[in-house]
């Protein structure tokens, strides 16, 4: 059973249903074992980089397997994940990132052939101070990784996953887990803050009220990650080991 952490969740649903989809795509489909391995995989990458406990990780990707399981393994690590859209451009990303301190930022370059390399030459890098590395989403299709952006070393997600799984699972009930961004009364978006039990709990409330564990239940994700519909679809599939289809 979970233990109140969402890698639990997802550790959970890979123990007891191993071979049952988790991700389903036009031509792929990835099981609950296989997006579980890879996110303590990747979350092993992260943790050598200096990545860990009480850190925020921005990531501005689409939905992606790997976004899934890099979600899973930035709250394995005990690190909190700041979602950014990939409609946002220079200056939302430049506020996100600095106002939230994120010390790395993953991001797809030429994802739907967006410059965000060039969106990102943009921001001004006296303002991301705890930034200390960006990671580039080269898992789908393999874009050139450039060397450095914004200053920063710049990671390959490919080679994160290519690290042992990670055994440990540094979240907690009151660890931070999201960062949401949010409308309100300033110009500047306010930011909503986390913790694993608020998720975990709301989510295994709300897949038994959906009766999601209902044999034969798909979902079908429209919302992007970074979002808290998105991200509540999320954990509300794997609370239930519920298959999801994702653009």
């Amino acid at each position: 059973m979970p233990t109140g952490t969402l890698a639990a969740l997802l550790a959970d649903a890979a123990s007891t249903a191993p071979t049952r989809p988790a991700l389903i795509e036009a031509g792929r489909t990835t099981s609950y074992a296989k997006l579980n391995g890879l996110s303590r995989r990747i979350a092993t990458g992260l943790a050598a980089l200096g990545l860990g406990i009480g850190d925020r990780i921005a990531l501005w990707l689409p939905n992606t397997p790997a976004h899934y399981a890099l979600t899973f393994a930035v709250w394995r690590i005990g690190a909190t994940v700041v979602g950014v859209n990939t409609r946002f451009r220079a200056k939302e990303v430049e506020d996100i990132v600095g106002r939230t301190g994120a010390k790395a930022l993953v991001f797809w370059p030429g994802f739907k052939e967006i410059d965000f390399e060039a969106i990102l030459a943009e921001v001004d890098p006296a303002l991301l101070t705890g930034l200390a590395m960006v990671i580039a989403h080269d898992v789908d299709g393999r874009p050139d990784v450039p060397d450095t952006v914004l200053g920063r070393p710049v990671h390959s997600l490919s080679a994160l996953a290519e690290a042992k799984p990670m055994v440990e699972d540094h979240g907690g009930a009151d660890v931070p887990a999201q960062i949401f961004t949010t409308s309100g009364t300033t110009s500047a978006p306010k930011f909503v803050l986390h913790a694993h039990a608020s998720l975990v709990g709301h989510a295994q409330r709300v897949s038994a009220h959906w009766r999601m564990a209902e044999q034969n239940t798909v979902f079908f994700q429209t919302a992007p990650l970074c979002g808290t519909v998105g991200l509540v679809n999320l954990t509300v599939s794997v609370a239930a080991k519920t298959p999801q289809v994702i653009q």
